[in-house]
């Protein structure tokens, strides 16, 4: 017991100097930390979520910067919690990903140090907790100079609306990202000559399929083996034409669709002009990686699909080589 008070002494003087030093009279300081006990911080945090009013800078005497810390251009966005039990959910964005993700741990908060830490690490330092109000101190790292960076966040509850949008705003897990929604592969270079002297004439077969998430991350799982309809055909090129078909029951081609297109070396692309469009992403003899974006009503995008093609064989070609020359009008 005698212990437990001399350290509460000790850190409630370290508290006193490090942030709540004098300064100036119209600059305000950091309150120092209230005995909050477990118990107490369950009561008003627990089944919340929680986002932020306020957050400003520690100076180095203690006193609190007057500008919102978020507000400047490099600072990123803040973090909001959500508290289920012995659970904290983290809603963030991470240059790591690109992307809005959530961390979900187990949490620890241990009164004498007033601190709260999750997935091995600190999440911060506790000064108060009510109903209505959630008052903390957080670590940002260092400065470009060396020093630690501080800041004094306030957060309040969230509405149910609030929750649900910041949800729908960080749908990823951070622990799985990668391997849920895989980044797509780099972009390679196309040259107009590298399109020409390796798509047309040639039938191209689509071997894996996957719908895009983001602009920079598609979904894992293979439609080509999850649904039986609404898959991307196989294509054929001529010099100014895309074909689009499917090997029908009887082991014959059959055509979906044509469209004339135009090859744009610039952005790699193939413009149909009417809103179904495809990227290359990458290209070799005997592979094409594209996106394809699918057409909609009034020449707008609906929607995007992750494909890899293999270049058909010449006795897959031949099958069906008079349906692919005939087509049809209908949508890719």
């Amino acid at each position: 017991m005698v212990f437990r008070k001399r350290l509460k002494i000790l850190l409630m003087a370290m508290f006193a100097i490090v942030l709540s030093a004098c300064g100036e009279e119209d600059e305000q300081t950091v309150p120092l930390p209230t005995d909050v006990t477990a118990a107490r911080l369950d009561s008003c945090v627990n089944g919340k979520g929680w986002i932020l009013v306020s957050a400003h800078e520690v100076k180095q005497n203690g006193t609190l910067a007057k500008e919102e810390y978020w507000a400047a251009t490099d600072a990123g966005t803040p973090q909001q919690y959500f508290f289920n039990g012995d659970t904290l959910t983290t809603f963030l964005h991470t240059e790591a990903v690109h992307a809005g993700v959530y961390r979900r741990c187990q949490y620890t908060y241990k009164r004498l140090e007033h601190k709260l830490s999750g997935g091995g690490q600190e999440v911060f330092k506790l000064v108060s907790a009510s109903p209505t109000e959630l008052c903390v101190l957080q670590d940002k790292g260092f400065s470009g100079d060396g020093r630690r960076i501080y800041i004094y966040a306030i957060y309040r509850p969230m509405t149910a609306e609030e929750l649900a949008s910041c949800r729908q705003e960080h749908p990823f897990n951070l622990a799985t990202i990668n391997i849920d929604y895989p980044l797509l592969p780099e972009q390679m270079p196309v040259t107009m000559s590298d399109f020409k002297a390796k798509v047309p004439g040639h039938g191209w077969k689509c071997t894996e399929a996957f719908r895009m998430e983001s602009d920079e991350r598609y979904e894992a799982k293979d439609i080509l083996k999850t649904t039986k309809t609404a898959v991307p055909g196989n294509l054929y090129f001529t010099a100014d034409t895309v074909v689009a078909f499917r090997t029908g029951l009887s082991s014959r081609l059959h055509v979906d669709g044509r469209r004339k297109y135009t090859f744009r070396a610039n952005s790699f692309s193939l413009d149909t002009g009417d809103g179904t469009g495809m990227r290359i992403l990458a290209l070799t003899a005997d592979e094409m990686r594209l996106i394809i974006h699918e057409g909609a009503p009034g020449g707008q995008k609906s929607g995007a699909v992750y494909c890899v093609y293999r270049k058909m064989t010449a006795t897959e070609m031949a099958s069906g080589h008079e349906d692919i020359m005939a087509g049809r009008s209908a949508e890719i």
